[in-house]
């Protein structure tokens, strides 16, 4: 009894338990236990459950026992829980109790704790790390620059002697200019409320090493110290002269780029940063406006109401939205293209990039072309015609539209030599196969007639002309300029067949006269006789007569069966 009061009072702690007998079996375990180590199954050894899921342990293995007749043990774990892939840190100690046959271990969640402890260190390391790359020099001076102490950042980077020789800090000056800094650093009257840049000698190259220095006066007991801390900024001191000099070399080569390409730069708000020869001298051209480095391009005086409203709301509309922006600009003869862009850093607005560029030329000359592409296309409708051209290298395609209407095809639809070979007439793909072969392999231009069947299943009539362009001996491309004889060789093959029927008709109607016409001839000839009786005279006179109305029977049986169309 006294035992199960013992177990009760242990496992209705609030902090996680475990009853564990001497063979190590965890018999009985409380809630709080259950939370932290909720996989954990009961009637079966602590240590067995709990080694496979150790990651980190504190304590030998091999010291960590269950003997009852041993010593209490103390350990912490880092463990992986299977259940959601999390770690725990736990800080174990057991309590034996040899007369109850059994120990209690005893469990601390102490996970909260130890990742703060390890975000703490790695945050140290990364600090020491940064202050050991910083280049830090740490001085003091008295008022007349006497260095009375260097920090070994200083001695080491700038070759000083201390203790061993009193400098002078501007001993190490590398410019003269830069003299008149030192002046202002003794000045112990002088609060320096900003970095102080100063060029200092290097040992080990004729470039200066860019230094920042922030001055503190210290008192002392009967004199007055100077405390400077600096740091070596030579490296973004040269990006900063190399800034520079590239952004006049830009300039330059902006300016001699094109008459009509203005760039520029403004801040996040909306004053110039930047801008290149064409857009200063056009702006006072055309305004009379001085550009100058911090200009508000909202407000440029004598600009239009309507041009300063274009460029205002651009570069609202790229600080709204942090997004590239194109428009076109109509400025009175004027047609101009432009494009507005952020410059970010760590996604914040630090400026805006814009270009303009005079399309008027250009566009004047695709206006132009267009006009002439579509007087050309109206020519190719009017005279069916059509163009291709296709290259043997890529075995690229290309139709004009003349080809499209021909062939009765949408303009969308993607051609392909397959797809122009399916459109070639069955009876004549063969023969127009062997035509090109032949003059291709000679290297000679040909002309060609054939049928194609269209889209719309249309038969039609095509005269080809086909010419070949060689590079290096090879073919490189081939052109084809296509008409539509449809209509043509419609009517030409209409006459050959009508020709070919009056003939076989006129064949057969010459014997149909030739009788009544022979027979004319011949009472004719029995008329004319003068030793003929007028009774035979008569009679062949009448006979004369009925051949002749038998031959005009005849001529109007042939104009009868001739169409109108056929006349």
């Amino acid at each position: 009894m006294r035992e199960d009061i013992f177990i009760r009072l242990f496992l209705d702690s609030p902090f996680p338990k475990a009853i564990v007998n001497e063979q190590g079996i965890v018999t009985e375990t409380n809630q709080s236990f259950k939370n932290v180590l909720p996989s954990f199954q009961l009637q079966s050894n602590f240590w067995e459950q709990l080694l496979p899921a150790i990651e980190t342990i504190d304590h030998p293995i091999s010291e960590l026992s269950w003997d009852l007749k041993a010593q209490d043990v103390q350990f912490t774990a880092c463990i992986n829980c299977p259940n959601d892939g999390t770690q725990k840190f736990l800080q174990c100690f057991t309590r034996k109790y040899p007369n109850l046959g059994f120990l209690v271990l005893h469990i601390n969640d102490i996970t909260t704790t130890e990742t703060l402890k390890q975000e703490t260190d790695n945050h140290l390391q990364r600090l020491n790390s940064l202050l050991d790359t910083a280049s830090l020099y740490i001085l003091r001076i008295d008022t007349n620059g006497i260095l009375l102490y260097a920090n070994a950042s200083f001695i080491q980077r700038f070759d000083a002697k201390l203790p061993v020789e009193r400098l002078h800090f501007g001993n190490f000056i590398f410019e003269k200019e830069d003299h008149q800094v030192i002046s202002d650093i003794l000045d112990t009257t002088v609060q320096h409320r900003t970095p102080l840049m100063l060029r200092l000698n290097n040992p080990s190259s004729e470039q200066p090493v860019y230094t920042e220095w922030e001055v503190k006066h210290i008192q002392q007991a009967n004199n007055i110290e100077i405390q400077l801390i600096g740091r070596d900024v030579s490296e973004t001191a040269y990006v900063k002269a190399m800034l520079v000099d590239t952004r006049l070399q830009l300039s330059s080569i902006l300016d001699n780029l094109n008459q009509g390409l203005y760039v520029w730069t403004v801040d996040k708000n909306f004053q110039l940063r930047f801008f290149n020869k064409n857009l200063y001298n056009d702006t006072l051209a055309a305004f009379g406006t001085t550009l100058e480095e911090g200009t508000d391009m909202t407000s440029i005086t004598n600009m239009p109401a309507a041009l300063q409203q274009f460029y205002t709301e651009s570069y609202q509309e790229v600080a709204t939205t942090l997004t590239t922006v194109s428009k076109q600009l109509n400025f009175g003869e004027f047609l101009y293209v432009t494009q507005f862009a952020p410059i970010l850093v760590h996604q914040q607005l630090k400026g805006i990039a814009a270009i303009a560029i005079n399309i008027t030329e250009q566009y004047q000359k695709q206006l132009h072309l267009e006009k002439t592409q579509e007087a050309l296309l109206e020519a190719q409708m009017l005279g069916k015609v059509g163009s291709w051209e296709f290259n043997f290298v890529t075995t690229e395609l290309i139709w004009s539209k003349g080809m499209y209407v021909i062939h009765e095809l949408d303009n969308n639809q993607l051609i392909t030599p397959e797809l122009r070979q399916s459109f070639i007439h069955p009876d004549d793909i063969a023969l127009f196969n062997e035509q090109f072969s032949y003059y291709l392999s000679i290297r000679k231009d040909f002309e060609y007639e054939h049928r194609i069947v269209t889209a719309s299943q249309n038969v039609k009539w095509l005269q080809s002309i086909i010419r070949f362009k060689f590079e290096n001996g090879k073919p490189l491309k081939c052109y084809g300029l296509i008409r539509d004889i449809t209509e043509e060789k419609t009517k030409e093959l209409h006459i050959l067949s009508y020709v070919k029927r009056l003939r076989e008709y006129s064949f057969s109607i010459s014997h149909e006269l030739r009788r009544p016409l022979t027979n004319a001839l011949g009472l004719i000839d029995v008329h004319n006789n003068y030793s003929a009786s007028d009774t035979d005279k008569l009679w062949a006179l009448e006979q004369i007569k009925t051949s002749l109305a038998e031959i005009d029977s005849i001529t109007k049986k042939i104009t009868d069966q001739l169409s109108p169309n056929e006349k």
